[in-house]
This record gives structure tokens, sequence and C-alpha cells, in this order.
């Protein structure tokens, strides 16, 4: 990710996995106290690795330590804004590397300035073999994903770490962090209109993972408020506002709702968001569930979906397992995925369907 993001493409090459991988771990560091942290990718080895494959014409990659996270961040603009190369730092208290590859500030980043930062966008690897491109606001990036210096002892402990070319002049950055104020509950109705207000003052629309808010028949939803639990302190109640496609009667939103089912679901699901009961859930419908459903009774066709069989299948699901109704969906759709439910009997498994007794195909 690092290399793809030079600016000059002829310096963009192709390496595989098993090359980078190579490099880094022959460069690990070899402090005994460093080893015992069981490192994947240590600063030492991102940076040597980085030198070794393929260094930056008439540059080099360092690595910038400091016990001040200003201090690096302003270190991190001031490099990106002169040579335009993406960065890779340390987050989650050394836990995880991403790569900066765009931000936002008040004034240009050069020496003696003081900017304060609004935004950054990063690349994560994560999810596994696929990877993301996220924008955060500058207060959410230090009240989470930087907001904790390398908690691991050895040569990085309680800095704030980022492999760049460190420039001469100092200088410091600075955050705005966002306050949560007042002592009165707003309605829900002023919650949505000022999320409505900040998507268009911040231009979030335009920036992922937000570009789906341009897409035709996105709404705000009932905003959720937040209590959130804190030994005393008091602190204010929050609104969550949750936007998403207008339900309409000729869809059935499979992609939306099979989402909800890998974060909120049960194994073998991911159970994600355990702050949503997985059985208020409602079951993604595809051609292959209808298939099953229309020869066994419950639809009376087996082609299309409307918002209407989402719901009948909902009701049916609560009847076969009322405790997990998703349990039974992953049974069904099974059949279908595995090929022993066809749209021609010739090519079904009929002999080793569980509903061949109450099959009418």
């Amino acid at each position: 990710m690092i290399m793809n993001g030079y600016p000059d493409l002829a310096d963009r090459i192709f390496l595989t996995q098993l090359n980078i991988w190579n490099s880094i771990q022959a460069n690990n560091s070899t402090n005994a106290t460093d080893i015992n942290q069981n490192w994947a990718t240590d600063p030492q080895s991102l940076q040597a690795c980085l030198m070794a494959l393929n260094p930056p014409p008439g540059g080099t990659w360092n690595i910038h330590m400091d016990t001040i996270l200003d201090d690096v961040m302003f270190y991190i603009l001031f490099w990106m804004n002169r040579n335009n190369y993406p960065v890779p730092v340390l987050i989650n208290g050394g836990g995880h590397w991403v790569v900066i590859v765009q931000y936002e500030t008040d004034v240009e980043p050069i020496a003696g300035s003081t900017p304060t930062l609004n935004e950054i966008t990063i690349y994560d690897p994560e999810p596994h073999n696929i990877g993301s491109v996220i924008n955060i606001q500058a207060a959410n990036w230090y009240a989470n994903e930087w907001a904790n210096s390398i908690i691991y002892p050895g040569t990085w402990q309680n800095n704030w770490v980022a492999v760049i070319e460190p420039p001469i002049e100092k200088g410091r950055v600075k955050v705005k962090m966002v306050e949560r104020v007042g002592e009165k509950i707003i309605p829900p109705e002023k919650a949505i209109e000022y999320a409505k207000i900040w998507i268009e003052k911040r231009r979030l629309d335009k920036k992922n993972p937000y570009k789906i808010l341009q897409r035709k028949g996105i709404i705000a939803l009932n905003p959720i408020l937040v209590r959130e639990q804190s030994k005393g302190k008091k602190v204010t109640d929050f609104y969550i506002v949750p936007f998403a496609p207008k339900l309409t009667s000729q869809k059935c939103f499979k992609r939306y709702l099979l989402f909800f089912r890998w974060v909120v679901g049960l194994d073998p699901d991911l159970h994600l968001w355990t702050f949503i009961p997985h059985n208020d859930l409602l079951p993604p419908v595809d051609v292959t569930v209808k298939r099953v459903l229309k020869r066994v009774g419950v639809f009376d066709r087996e082609y299309g979906c409307k918002w209407a069989d989402v719901l009948r299948y909902s009701d049916f699901l609560k009847l076969v397992s009322p405790q997990n109704k998703l349990w039974a969906d992953l049974y069904l759709s099974r059949l279908g995925i595995m090929g022993i439910c066809n749209s021609k009997k010739i090519d079904s498994k009929c002999d080793i369907c569980p509903f061949q007794r109450f099959c009418a195909y």
C-alpha cells in the first residue's frame, strides 16, 4: 500500500507478498525485549523493507518516534506536504499498521506553522485480503486509533511511531477535540437536522466510507439515544443517526440484510454488534430460498422478491426456530447453495433433501 502511493507511477512496482514478508522478517529488531513481544512487523523491519525493495528516488525512509503525538503528527503532515508520499503509522497502541494517504488542515503544514488538523484518510489492510479506505475526523483519530502510544516493552514503548523522512523543521499540530455539552436532551428531529448539517459542512458524502449517502433513496432513520457508562464522571448523552435506503415494496434489500446477519448473528456469523438482539433481524431472501419455500407451500411464486416476502419468510422462521430464526435460515439457504434444490428437478438431489416428504415438486 505504501509503495503504491508513490506519486510517480514508474516507482510503483509489483512485489509478491512473499518477497515483502521475507524482507520484513529478515530485518525485525534483534533486541531481546523486542523479540519477546513477537512483532509481526516492527518499525525497524518496515523501514528496512521499504529501503531494500524500492526506496523513493532521492529520498529515504526513516523511523520517527516521539512521546508527544502532536509533534509526530506535524512531521507526518510536513513530510506528506513536501514529497506527496503516504506515511505508515502504528495505531491501537502499536497493534496495527495503517497508511495515512490524505489530510485536511486549516493552513499548509510548513516550517514554523501550527496547523489544525481537521481530518485524515487512511488505507487499512483490514479486512484481510480486501482492505479499506477510511476517512476519519481528527478528533476521532486522536480519541481512538491514535489515542495511545506504543504499549509494548522495548525500543518503541511510550512513543508514537511513523516511518517517514524526518524534515529538519519542527512544529506541532493542533486538534480541536469534540466535547459534549448541554444538560437537556434535544428531540430526535433536531439530531437528524444536525447530522445533515454536519454531513454538508464536512462534505462527508464525497468521502469514504460515507459515499453511500449520495445514492438516491437514502434517508435518516430514527436516531438512537446512547447513554454511556462512565465511572464517577458525568457524560452527556448523545445520538447515533443511522442512514439507510428507503424501503419500498418492490425490493428485498438482500445485501443489507446479509450484512446485518454477518455482524449481528450468532455462530457461525461474527456476532460483532452485540447491542442488537439477533432474533430481531430480518432474514435475507433470494431465489434459492424462494425456490425451496415455494415447493413446500410457503410462497406462491419462485422468482422475484418483494419486501412482503422478507416479512413472510421471517414469520415462517419464527415458527420453525423461535429462539434463533437465523439458525433455521442457515440450513434452508444451504439447500440451494449446495445444489440440493435446483431449478430443474433432473439437476436436484431430492433423495437427500430433508423436505422431500413436504415437497410438491
